[in-house]
């Protein structure tokens, strides 16, 4: 992977998204491959243990609860063909103070194992979902994700990822950035969204300092995807 930048739409663009997906199958995606996108997103909350022995989750709208829960844990599973690609990451978020920490796994089921050795004191509270496509347009030098987003029954717009094949920070976004510009013309709702001032010039690395050291990549991308969950699940 590339540098990327990873993008969320409201619910009022969702209609819109189906022109979006077409011009990538019938412009973009010229001499390239395309395939399925999901990603998975799992939030857990600290587990209390009440009097009866039973195990709730600490509400998020208690407001004592609040208080007490310090910590907020999300994982997230990546559908990848590469058996030797980091394809599964946590993120556990600091209520006070907002640092975070990041952790990337070999596979999805040893980030399960994990977790299941966790279940005493973490309890899974919402999934959200990203279920799209992926076109890769060698020619144009970038590949663009598309999917719409869910969290539980409720519908939560639409995610789009362009990734440039370079790992040229400056580079790659003039890249994202004409590729989106291209995609969103004439296209309704997309067509008036501000690309020059909406997608950033920079990584937001957020505090976590290893992916500095690292090249740009799919940790990269779900760490970005993982922050704009910690908006979108409460």
């Amino acid at each position: 992977m590339g540098v990327s930048r990873t993008l969320h739409f409201g619910q009022s663009y969702a209609s819109a998204a189906s022109s979006v997906q077409e011009r990538l199958r019938s412009v973009f995606n010229a001499g390239g491959d395309s395939g399925a996108w999901v990603r998975v997103v799992r939030k857990h909350l600290p587990v209390e243990t009440v009097d009866e022995g039973a195990a709730v989750v600490r509400e998020t709208h208690d407001t004592n609860a609040m208080l007490n829960t310090t910590r907020s844990l999300l994982t997230l599973s990546v559908n990848s063909a590469s058996a030797s690609t980091l394809n599964a990451f946590a993120l556990a978020t600091h209520a006070a103070s907002g640092a975070c920490v990041f952790v990337a796994t070999e596979s999805n089921a040893e980030l399960d194992a994990i977790v299941a050795k966790l279940k005493a004191v973490w309890a899974l509270r919402q999934t959200l979902r990203v279920d799209g496509s992926q076109y890769a347009m060698p020619n144009a030098g970038v590949t663009v994700r598309i999917g719409s987003v869910t969290v539980g029954t409720s519908s939560k717009g639409v995610l789009i990822e362009v990734e440039a094949d370079t790992d040229d920070e400056a580079e790659g976004v003039t890249l994202i950035k004409a590729t989106l510009k291209k995609l969103f013309r004439n296209v309704d709702k997309f067509s008036a969204w501000d690309v020059e001032k909406n997608v950033p010039a920079t990584y937001d690395y957020g505090g976590v300092e290893w992916l500095r050291n690292e090249e740009f990549g799919v940790s990269h991308s779900s760490f970005a995807i993982m922050k704009l969950c910690t908006k979108l699940i409460k």
